[in-house]
């Protein structure tokens, strides 16, 4: 070991009761470079305002090539706080990998990074337009190399370079001091005599620079300090006028609002008044239409009722047929029944001169075959006839069934039943059985005659 770096404060080694003259005397006889930077323990402001200073006399030392050991009282905090902050300042480290590297060799290395950054920021503190130039000047030699993003913002590479570059300087001015301070102990006699005159002053002067070291530091903090206030100041002064601005957007707002509540009544009113004139339209709209409607419908009745009495018309004139062919078909059926009697006296003629004439048998079976000859002929007729009246009724019923259809669409009610029970009642006329009556009077005398039954056969046939 070639030199030694103590961070212990003045209430460290008076807790602690070390005797510093000891350990400096012990250093001295071992040609053991030693030094002190006292800095209080658990003080982050106090440990932010030294830390420059530590990292200014560990350069120095480190710049001798010795190996170098740095303590504090605990080795948790101040000391890894003061390696981190010479390999972050001095060396351009990223703070990340020299907290790395010292938790590696000490892992319960546990330093107030806060006090790093807070000094860093007292050392950059009005140095803006170097950190741009020097900003600009590392873009511009990426730029010229083909590099493209190197993963860190060039304002940051310029700020460690701006740092480091201040303590190269520092460093290289205390080796130049120390250097010049050995050669003089040389020249004039051992390092073990008393100091000489110019050994004073040159250590006073080391003392004096220490001292505007320091004082500069102090000054920069005293900055720092300022240009926080004036932070916060400028912070209180852009939050009231932010808070005024909201003030006078929310009292805007509420003018707003409320002008737009007013308007929307006012829509509302005048929507209002459009519905009623609407309703009101609505109404005198709905009672000409029902008037309209009331017309129409009167007109529509008037037409029904004429409709009526044309289908009462067309009925009446439909049973006035009716009764015509009701009539035909009595006139009819009185011919039928006078063609039967005239059968019937034929008959009984025949019987008479059957009896009279007392002719043979033979006579008498052609004559009841030519009387059956006549009946059939007489039949064929009057079933013709029977067929010619049902045809006539088939129409008939088909004029009273379209006579119907047409009163049920008139919807006159009364009317159509009147006429369905006029209809019913022609409809329900019985026929005469001629028909049967003359099938029968055919079939029996040709069965007669074939019998050989003579003049019961045509006795028979008359009675038929």
């Amino acid at each position: 070991m070639g030199a030694i770096l103590s961070l212990q404060s003045d209430d460290c080694l008076a807790a602690l009761n070390v005797d510093m003259a000891a350990i400096k005397e012990r250093c001295t006889e071992d040609a053991i470079l030693h030094a002190r930077v006292g800095v209080r323990d658990f003080d982050h402001d106090d440990q932010a305002a030294m830390l420059p200073e530590v990292v200014r006399v560990l350069a120095a030392l480190a710049g001798t090539g010795r190996r170098l050991y740095v303590h504090c009282t605990a080795g948790i905090n101040r000391a890894p706080l003061a390696v981190a902050a010479y390999l972050a300042f001095a060396k351009g480290w990223q703070v990340n990998d020299a907290v790395a590297a010292i938790k590696k060799s000490r892992a319960i290395a546990n330093p107030y990074l806060d006090s790093l950054y807070a000094a860093k920021a007292r050392m950059l503190h009005g140095r803006n337009d170097e950190l741009t130039h020097l900003s600009r000047k590392l873009y511009e030699e990426r730029q010229a190399k083909g590099q493209g993003n190197n993963g860190r913002n060039d304002w940051y590479d310029a700020e460690d370079l701006l740092i480091s570059r201040m303590f190269a300087r520092r460093a290289a001015a205390d080796a130049d001091f120390v250097a010049s301070l050995e050669a003089v102990m040389t020249k004039h006699g051992n390092i073990a005599r008393g100091p000489s005159e110019e050994e004073i002053r040159l250590s006073n002067l080391l003392a004096a620079t220490r001292k505007k070291a320091a004082e500069a530091d102090e000054l920069a903090a005293a900055e720092f300090a300022r240009a926080q206030l004036e932070a916060t100041a400028a912070l209180a002064a852009a939050q009231k006028a932010g808070a005024d601005a909201l003030a006078a957007a929310q009292a805007k707002a509420a003018s707003d609002l409320a002008k737009a509540q007013k308007d929307a009544s006012d829509a509302a009113l005048a929507a209002a008044a459009a519905l009623d004139e609407a309703n009101a339209a609505a109404a005198t709209a709905l009672s000409t239409a029902a008037e309209q409607a009331a017309a129409e419908l009167d007109a529509a009745a008037a037409e029904a009722q004429a409709a009526q009495e044309v289908a009462a018309r067309q009925i009446r004139a439909a049973l006035d047929a009716a009764d015509v062919q009701a009539k035909a078909s009595a006139a009819r059926q009185a011919v039928l029944e006078n063609e039967v009697r005239r059968l019937a006296d034929a008959a009984a003629a025949a019987v008479r001169f059957d009896a009279e004439s007392h002719k043979t048998k033979s006579d008498l079976e052609m004559a009841a075959m030519e009387m059956v000859k006549q009946s059939s002929t007489e039949v064929q007729r009057m079933r013709e006839l029977c067929e010619e009246l049902k045809r006539e009724i088939a129409d008939l019923k088909i004029q009273l069934a379209e006579a119907r259809t047409e009163v049920v669409l008139l919807q006159g009610v009364a009317p159509q039943a009147a006429a369905a029970e006029a209809l019913a009642a022609v409809a329900a006329t019985p026929l005469p059985a001629i028909g049967a009556a003359a099938s029968a009077a055919q079939e029996e005398p040709a069965a007669a005659v074939s019998n050989g039954n003579g003049n019961g056969a045509a006795k028979k046939a008359v009675k038929a």
